[in-house]
């Protein structure tokens, strides 16, 4: 019989961020666990419901960036971008005019404080820190904000040379103590963390729609090619013609809305503290609630799932759900679509590698040798998949591999992405009835086959209602995820009754 180390998880070294380093030394430690709870149907029970939950605690820290990142470190660039040729400095965004093929354009240019791409580490601090001076100046009863002016202030005196006079004139030129050439009002660090995505959305590109509903063209057939016989005449015939037949898939954008209301606050010091959790929590909700329409998601009359009682893994509350507002809703979904497309099949007595190969990923005729990507839930990861030798994890890999976001191993070539949207709570059906269940599944998907399209990335606005006292934090996305290749296509094909 095992002893009560052998379940023993709370040892693994769970780093606070989801690195390939750390998910190495994971993954190995992981085995370690499994191997010594082989033979012990409970204790690898436990075992694997330990390792599920640290492993969904790396992705959501990893799908929620603490802070956006620089791209550039060069300070001239920050001079190129916000200076015109008189010698203004612009905060920010305006209409520019700029001399280009011997005409003058006019151009939209971002400012300063409102651009979503800061140039160097000073200016990402000095744009967080207007922020937090805006959150505060909007909710707080006491407008005044000196604890974020001194900061900003301090920033001032470490802004780079060459554009530390343009900031020095643009503050001495303002109306009254200075503080008013501050614009209240903008976020792009928060617009900014709405664009890192969650990593099954990593895995498709996106494409920018010029409207909220574009007709996609596509080529259902391609031309053909014939033999070219020799010329045994004088008139000889023409080359054989061929015509391409062509379709179009008409597009239209989802557009999903987060709203959170602060209280109202009394002190500087209690907005700025408050400040890191709302902007957790629109993110959070942005982010997760566009993944898991992209698992879970159904557009019928109907969804395939009862929606109105699945708070999948805990993550939305037991109030509110299934209604005709659900996320689920957005879009259809990698299972509803293989549903629709008949590519569903049970693996209650396949599962294994060689069942996710032969049955799952082997139905999908040519696409099988294509640009496939094999989502599992934490669950069927751990249990049914790390045992089998054929499945190569990171730590064995080895240093030079191609990784896609969020791939935790491989198998015959295909990468394996752990998501917790694949939920372990499926009835033997393959769909969610009422939780009891206690079974999940894997997706083969076709990564070519799959776009974000995009009319407009994540917008913020904040409105204070004086009737209430408090302050609404609204978060708006527009955007669909969506595939138009031709109705019977095998993109999507999903197993189901794993963990019987």
């Amino acid at each position: 019989m095992f002893g009560e180390d052998a379940t023993n998880t709370k040892s693994l070294a769970v780093p606070d961020q989801l690195t390939e380093s750390s998910l190495r030394e994971h993954l190995k430690e992981a085995a370690t666990v499994l191997q010594r709870t082989a033979g012990n149907a409970t204790a690898t029970e436990r075992a694997v419901e330990e390792l599920s939950g640290k492993l969904q605690g790396l992705m959501e820290a990893n799908a929620r960036p603490q802070h956006r990142a620089a791209i550039g470190t060069k300070a001239a660039e920050l001079q190129h971008r916000y200076v015109d040729e008189s010698g203004r400095l612009h905060l920010k965004g305006s209409t520019r005019r700029i001399k280009f093929g011997g005409q003058v354009a006019e151009v939209e240019q971002a400012g300063l404080l409102d651009d979503t791409d800061a140039m160097t580490p000073w200016h990402l601090d000095l744009q967080k820190a207007v922020e937090r001076r805006s959150l505060v100046r909007l909710m707080a009863k006491d407008t005044a904000t000196p604890r974020t002016d001194a900061e900003i202030l301090r920033l001032m005196h470490r802004a780079p040379a060459n554009i530390r006079g343009q900031l020095e004139k643009a503050i001495t030129d303002a109306a009254g103590s200075g503080a008013e050439w501050i614009p209240d009002g903008t976020y792009p660090s928060i617009y900014e963390e709405f664009r890192v995505p969650n990593a099954i959305a990593a895995l498709f590109d996106t494409v920018d729609m010029p409207r909220a509903t574009m007709i996609q063209p596509k080529l259902s057939t391609g031309v053909r090619p014939y033999k070219r016989n020799a010329i045994s005449s004088d008139d000889p015939a023409n080359y054989t013609g061929s015509t391409p037949v062509t379709a179009d898939a008409t597009i239209t954008v989802s557009n999903m809305a987060v709203r959170v209301v602060y209280d109202e606050m009394d002190a500087e010091d209690a907005v700025i503290a408050m400040e890191p959790l709302v902007r957790q929590l629109v993110v959070d909700a942005i982010n997760d609630g566009y993944c898991d329409a992209m698992i879970n998601g159904d557009t019928n009359a109907t969804h395939q799932d009862t929606i109105a009682a699945w708070n999948i893994r805990s993550r939305w509350g037991a109030s509110g759900l299934g209604g005709t507002a659900d996320h689920r809703r957005l879009f259809i979904g990698l299972r509803a679509l293989a549903t629709d497309r008949s590519q569903t099949v049970n693996m209650g007595s396949v599962q294994s590698v060689v069942g996710l190969m032969s049955t799952l990923v082997g139905g999908m005729g040519e696409r099988a040798a294509g640009q496939l990507a094999i989502i599992v839930s934490p669950e069927v990861f751990y249990q049914k998949l790390m045992s089998d030798t054929n499945v190569l994890t990171l730590d064995k890999l080895g240093a030079n591999a191609t990784l896609l976001n969020g791939q935790l191993a491989s198998v015959f070539g295909h990468p394996i992405v752990v998501s917790r949207w694949l939920s372990a709570d499926l009835a033997a059906s393959g769909v969610f009835t009422d939780g009891t269940g206690g079974l999940s599944g894997a997706l083969a998907v076709d990564l070519s086959a799959f776009r974000h399209y995009q009319r407009r990335n994540t917008l913020v606005e904040l409105d204070r209602d004086i009737k209430t006292g408090g302050t609404h934090v609204v978060a708006t996305l527009r955007r669909c995820f969506k595939t138009v290749s031709g109705s019977t296509e095998a993109v999507s094909r999903f197993g189901y009754n794993w963990l019987s």
